[in-house]
């Protein structure tokens, strides 16, 4: 009986031992797992800090070369804004001059359609009836031309504007990316 409770003591007192070294045990488990998932988590942070850095880096190369075409871009438009603007300008005078003339030979048709009937009057009304005629084909091209010329400005000024937007819109994504480089540094410096 001596015996079987000085093994249970023996036992118990051995029981206590294994329990606390068991417990340390646990907590030294926890400890490693929380030191690891803090070295995953680094890890994961250096790498988002390294894709960060490379979108910033994509986004600001194409903000570069945007902005490096944008003169290109800019004096290309601007010559086309000249050469349309200018032959705007030169088929609107030919409708001008076209539609005066038309004016002046309904004027001197009338004119003679007054006056006395005559051989000579039938043939010079005939020749002005052409004269119109040639005058109002033209003015047609001529408007035609006008508004293809007008549609291809109109044109143009959409592309340039839409080019604009796009290098607006690639600098704002250029300065996000930085932006969030810096706080991702920011952050994982912090953290070591």
């Amino acid at each position: 009986m001596i015996e079987w409770k000085s093994k249970l003591t023996i036992l118990a007192a051995r029981r206590k031992q294994i329990k606390y070294a068991v417990e340390i045990k646990v907590l030294e488990a926890k400890e490693a797992e929380a030191a690891v998932m803090e070295a995953i988590k680094t890890v994961t942070d250096v790498e988002l800090l390294n894709r960060k850095r490379w979108i910033a880096s994509k986004t600001i190369g194409d903000y570069k070369k945007c902005n490096k075409y944008m003169a290109e871009y800019q004096q290309i438009y601007d010559k086309q804004s000249q050469i349309l603007g200018s032959e705007l300008n030169d088929h609107s005078r030919r409708i001008d001059v076209a539609e005066g003339a038309i004016t002046s030979l309904k004027e001197k048709k009338k004119m003679i359609d007054e006056g006395k009937k005559t051989k000579d009057t039938e043939i010079a009304l005939s020749k002005i009836e052409s004269e119109i005629e040639r005058h109002e084909k033209s003015t047609k091209v001529e408007k035609k031309v006008v508004d293809a010329v007008k549609e291809k400005k109109d044109k143009n000024q959409k592309e340039y504007d839409e080019h604009m937007t796009k290098c607006e819109s690639t600098k704002q994504a250029a300065n996000i990316a930085n932006a969030a480089v810096n706080d991702a540094a920011t952050t994982l410096k912090n953290q070591r």
